[in-house]
């Protein structure tokens, strides 16, 4: 599979048709997504391989559909607490022992942690006050996301709260531009 947009690296595809799977919902998943996302579903990429993120949007928007929108929530939450974590954590705990172990350390490099699983995203964050701020996410032109990968990120930026040791919120996405861009508010509990 040639990717001609955005990407992302073929161990989370792989992570999150995992947690489908433990969860008892591949079955119903998988008959609900087009041709090319049931071969990836049968035949998972190799984990550093890149793959279109269609092919991911198009996983989360059948697991939306048929299960809700809280599912894909708490399916990407898993799949950053037990598969993209483990990657990622030696490089958060780096940026937060350099910047501080508050979650704008980690915020304010989320391009960076994001370049390890997916490419062609664009991802920025504004802190607000001592403890919240707003993530923009922003695909390119001829690559809208659907509802049910904006709320992945939503579930998946909890895995942030959960490294620091605090209490979070995350916004549901205020999503414009077709689909293309999403800003996020976030905040969590002061004090660490």
């Amino acid at each position: 599979m040639t990717a001609t947009g955005p990407t992302v690296a073929g161990g989370m595809i792989r992570g999150y048709v995992s947690v489908l799977e433990r969860r008892g919902l591949l079955a119903s998943v998988r008959e609900a997504v087009p041709e090319r996302a049931r071969e990836v579903i049968d035949h998972p990429p190799f984990p550093l391989a890149w793959v279109e993120t269609a092919v991911l949007a198009e996983l989360m928007d059948a697991t939306g559909r048929l299960h809700g929108r809280e599912t894909v929530k708490d399916i990407s939450l898993e799949t950053a607490r037990t598969k993209a974590g483990p990657i990622l954590l030696p490089f958060m705990r780096t940026l937060l022992s350099l910047w501080g172990a508050t979650p704008h350390s980690l915020f304010k490099h989320l391009q960076r942690l994001v370049a390890v699983q997916a490419r062609g995203l664009n991802v920025s964050y504004a802190p607000e006050t001592p403890s919240s701020g707003t993530v923009e996410l922003s695909y390119p032109p001829g690559h809208a996301a659907n509802d049910h990968v904006f709320a992945s990120w939503e579930g998946a930026f909890h895995f942030i709260f959960d490294v620091c040791g605090v209490k979070g919120t995350v916004d549901r996405s205020e999503v414009s531009d077709g689909g293309q861009r999403a800003r996020i508010g976030i905040r969590w509990e002061a004090g660490r």
